[in-house]
């Protein structure tokens, strides 16, 4: 099976198990307008890419505490570009932007235990928002990732990671024309003074 029917499945039975006759639920949505404007963003000496747009996101989330320190997280994100023309980066199978026309999509689905038993550790099922740092190695980019992932609260301020990433698979070549693709990473933050990393 593909890991997606894993997920899913596992989602399915955890909720079930989980799920109390009366849980705390959050529910909320956000709207963002902005514009955009770049002249020859991969910085090639022969580029002539430009491009000037208006964007708008819709996101609707819900949010709920299934038990204590079992949490459920479901986002949906409308994305959609108007005013001048946009490019055809925007339309290319491998864009990250694949719904531009506002057409709703699934950007978190996750089922997260905090703190399980009585160790200082979180395990987090599901499509996931997911980024190291600023972003430059690992960003999920409003999309989600579909990814197992255990943090870890360790002494003198030592946050561990580890995670488990689906990034395609074969039969998802709707929205990509790369092939079968994973990321799994190990990695550690130690945090000096609230300040440095």
């Amino acid at each position: 099976l593909k890991m997606k029917k894993y997920f899913l499945v596992l989602s399915l039975l955890l909720t079930t198990y989980y799920l109390p006759l009366t849980a705390s639920i959050r529910i909320g949505a956000e709207v963002e307008t902005g514009g955009t404007s770049y002249i020859n963003p991969n910085y090639s000496t022969s580029s002539t890419l430009s491009n000037s747009y208006n964007y708008q996101k819709t996101r609707l989330y819900l949010e709920g505490d299934l038990k204590k320190n079992v949490t459920v997280g479901v986002k949906l994100i409308s994305r959609g570009i108007f005013g001048k023309e946009f490019g055809k980066e925007y339309t290319t199978a491998q864009s990250s932007v694949t719904f531009i026309n506002y057409t709703p999509q699934i950007e978190n689905a996750f089922l997260e235990f905090s703190e399980v038993g009585t160790f200082p550790v979180d395990f987090i099922f599901g499509r996931q928002p997911l980024r190291i740092g600023q972003g430059v190695l690992v960003d999920d980019d409003g999309l989600g990732f579909d990814a197992l992932r255990v943090k870890a609260y360790l002494p003198f301020d030592i946050d561990a990671d580890a995670f488990l990433i689906k990034r395609t698979e074969l039969s998802g070549d709707r929205f990509t024309k790369d092939k079968d693709e994973g990321l799994t990473a190990v990695g550690g933050n130690w945090t000096y003074e609230n300040d440095y990393n």
